[in-house]
């Protein structure tokens, strides 16, 4: 006596059919590739506090910073435009030195400071949880603008004028540093970050300015 062919209900046919096409094209099965291994978009803003200084000659104190940046992220690796500006500079009374009166005033110190420059960051392994910090160093190159103010001092007979001297001087500035990416959610990150910005390298104003800052970033 011939057994009778059992055949599967049409629901168990397809329910099968569909584990086969997860197999092969897990995309559909709501297994999507991590964000950090595609081409990810940042845009970010960053506030924090800048030192302007010379190295051989004066510090001019730490004063609030602002800036804002555009970048992609790829992998372990990120690339990044950003400027920022100091802010609340404000140059010191000049001091009459001299053994005869002076006459006139003067002011020394820097007026401006603004930085603009291109960036790659690398980024170290980290857990997998998405609140697990994960750090990064970053370097990169651009400019540094600044204006600044020097007192000038004409002797006289029985005096001594003084009077400002104010000048632009553009330099190449390098810049190298570290800090930590926080994934907050899935598209905001922050990102505190220490650098060392150095123009010394064709620059007549010879400046460097240590940066503290918090980025808060949107990654879409």
């Amino acid at each position: 006596m011939t057994s009778p062919v059992r055949r599967f209900p049409s629901s168990y046919r397809t329910f099968l059919c569909s584990l086969a096409v997860v197999a092969c094209f897990p995309g559909f099965g709501g297994v999507q590739p991590a964000r950090a291994q595609a081409l990810a978009p940042e845009v970010g803003v960053s506030v924090g506090g800048a030192y302007p200084f010379r190295v051989e000659d004066r510090g001019f104190g730490t004063h609030p910073n602002i800036g804002g940046s555009v970048g992609l992220r790829w992998r372990r690796l990120g690339f990044e435009v950003e400027a920022n500006r100091t802010l609340g500079l404000s140059p010191e009374p000049a001091h009459c030195a001299f053994r005869v009166p002076c006459v006139g005033t003067a002011r020394e110190g820097l007026l401006s400071a603004t930085l603009a420059s291109v960036n790659v960051l690398y980024f170290f392994p980290a857990a997998p949880s998405r609140l697990a910090p994960q750090f990064y160093v970053i370097g990169g190159a651009g400019a540094l603008w600044s204006r600044e103010v020097t007192s000038a001092a004409t002797t006289g007979p029985t005096q001594v004028t003084l009077s400002e001297l104010v000048y632009d001087d553009t330099g190449l500035a390098i810049n190298g540093g570290a800090g930590v990416r926080l994934r907050l959610t899935d598209a905001i990150v922050i990102r505190p970050e220490f650098r060392l910005y150095n123009s010394t390298a064709m620059s007549a104003s010879n400046l460097s300015i240590t940066r503290f800052s918090i980025t808060a970033a949107y990654q879409f």
